[in-house]
């Protein structure tokens, strides 16, 4: 975005007391895009109840949290001590749900669900766990000692016990707990195969497995990390896991960024990478609120299975294309390509131009390049941004805006001022465009509905399912954020893909995907950097990815 049209934009929205400051972000909770998931959407509140019932107040990201402040803003850390860039003032202190389900994956090999109640959503971060998260978490121990394949031992048991706990504490533990204090926990079951289960669910229940507390070099209010403190965030960044063995061990290379750059090859073409894009662009679209919505009135067939296969197109998709080093924003954002089922196949109707898979599977798929392009024409992303409203009543473009502003703009705007009368002038319903924009004709309206409404428009051609309604509304729209007018949601893709403001977003997304912390007026610098070399490349994802791992900010935290 230029300065001038910057300035212009940030005037607006002072004046139309829309958002405090150019980048600022208003209150969206998980799977949340700007309004509640079932109502009117005629704006976005001042705070939002996600579906776990965690709430958001105004001024936090689309993501629940914070950004930085703008200059001459009064900071939310220390203004001047530390005076390294990109150290702020939040920690993140301990794994996730998402990162422990990941974790417990890949270290043992076992599939299970977290759900503490302690988070702030959709990039899940928090500080300790409530006494009823640490019973979850004593839960999922158990279940995992249970299920655990215990190695085959073909020899003296004690000695293959062992090699077990040499191998398995410093790995889970990422080098914070000794292998002495595992050995009478061993000893007192007495057996190979249920000591080695007992050792399994001591190692979960230990505050080390899911403690984040930085370790490293602290001076001047500031920890320099050590090698495991960094391997971890490196993991938590590139698989939103914890790090296997061969991280672990490279040790204090590191700390270098020619050992950054190594590690980077190999993690990156791993298919962890591909799980946690998917994550974080499940939570920047809000589609995990379709585990929460009804569009029964508008989809008769609705019902779990097809929201959970929703979820699940997205996750192919993005995992699908991430694959490739050279994906860019721009494919996420104008891709016809797809995964569907039968459930999906139905929906997309004469859309699908390849044929359905059979029975429950699952199967590559090309959409109409004209009528489908990306995460927003999706048929989740689609459904998740709207009200459940039946076919012959209007679709107000308010909620689908937002749900674009938050997503790729990082930015929201608060409630209308008390009083505002919503119908149309001449009293009768809202039945299309022109009678919602007369219902918006009052300035206190229309300024803030301006910066959301013509991306809505963009979507009109969709119903509350994301099926093709040709006899919506999705004519051409402009927007002051935007150079060009465009026509449809496959223009403004494209448009977005190119937009330096969405750059912006995307970098402190993925900063904050990292370091699951608030970020403020410290962090902007860091921001900056990976917001130009994400620019620089085109918006090449990894290199996004890269920039922040091999920033001198990635390797430092607040004591």
């Amino acid at each position: 975005m230029n300065p001038a049209k910057h300035l212009s934009c940030g005037l607006l929205l002072l004046s139309a007391g829309c958002l405090t400051a150019p980048g600022d972000l208003g209150a969206v909770g998980e799977g949340s895009t700007g309004v509640s998931s079932e109502s009117d959407a005629s704006t976005a509140p001042a705070a939002t109840t996600d579906p776990g019932g965690e709430t958001s107040g105004t001024g936090t990201t689309g993501d629940g949290l914070t950004t930085g402040a703008e200059s001459g803003e009064e900071s939310t850390g220390e203004p001047c001590d530390p005076p390294q860039c990109g150290v702020g003032s939040g920690l993140q202190r301990r794994l996730t749900s998402t990162q422990v389900e990941h974790a417990i994956a890949d270290l043992f090999g076992v599939v299970v669900e977290a759900q503490f109640e302690d988070e702030s959503i959709p990039f899940e971060s928090a500080e300790s766990l409530s006494p009823g998260d640490s019973m979850s978490l004593a839960m999922i121990a158990a279940t995992v000692a249970e299920e655990f394949a215990v190695p085959v031992c073909g020899g003296d048991e004690a000695t293959c016990a062992q090699e077990f706990m040499d191998a398995y504490v410093p790995l889970v533990l990422r080098g914070q707990g000794s292998v002495e204090a595992f050995t009478p926990i061993y000893d007192e079951v007495g057996e190979y195969q249920a000591g080695i289960r007992a050792v399994v669910g001591a190692l979960i229940t230990h505050p080390a497995f899911i403690d984040l507390t930085p370790t490293g070099t602290e001076e001047g209010g500031v920890v320099t990390l050590d090698a495991n403190s960094f391997a971890t965030r490196l993991a938590l960044l590139v698989w939103n896991s914890v790090p296997d063995a061969e991280l672990l061990g490279i040790g204090e290379a590191i700390l270098e960024p020619e050992g950054v750059e190594a590690m980077l090859g190999s993690m990156l073409a791993d298919p962890r990478y591909g799980r946690a894009q998917a994550d974080l662009y499940s939570a920047a679209t809000g589609v995990r609120s379709l585990t929460s919505v009804d569009r029964s009135t508008v989809y008769e067939d609705w019902s779990d299975t097809i929201a959970a296969s929703m979820i699940e197109e997205q996750r192919r998709f993005v995992t699908d294309q991430v694959g490739d080093a050279e994906a860019s924003l721009e494919d996420l954002l104008t891709s016809s390509s797809t995964f569907v089922n039968a459930d999906l196949a139905a929906l997309y109707g004469v859309d699908l131009q390849t044929p359905a898979p059979g029975g429950d599977g699952w199967a590559p798929g090309e959409l109409d390049p004209t009528r489908r392009g990306g995460l927003m024409t999706q048929l989740g992303a689609v459904t998740s941004w709207s009200n459940n409203r039946p076919a012959d009543v209007y679709r107000t473009p308010t909620k689908r805006g937002l749900a674009v502003l938050s997503s790729f703009f990082c930015q929201t705007a608060p409630p209308p001022p008390p009083g505002v009368d919503l119908d149309p002038p001449s009293g009768g319903g809202i039945e299309s465009r022109e009678d919602w924009e007369a219902s918006l004709s009052d300035p206190a309206c229309s300024a803030c509905h301006t910066l959301f409404d013509p991306f809505g428009f963009s979507l009109g051609n969709y119903d509350g399912v994301g099926r093709w309604d040709p006899q919506g509304d999705a004519t051409n729209a402009t927007h002051a954020f935007l150079d060009e007018e465009f026509a449809d949601a496959l223009e403004l893709g494209a448009q977005l893909a190119a937009d330096d403001d969405v750059h912006a977003c995307m970098a402190e997304r993925y900063y904050t995907f990292a370091l699951r912390r608030t970020l403020d007026d410290m962090d902007d610098c860091a921001v900056d950097q990976y917001t130009a070399a994400f620019a620089e490349s085109g918006g090449n994802l990894r290199a996004l990815v890269q920039a922040i791992a091999t920033s001198d900010a990635f390797g430092l935290a607040r004591p």
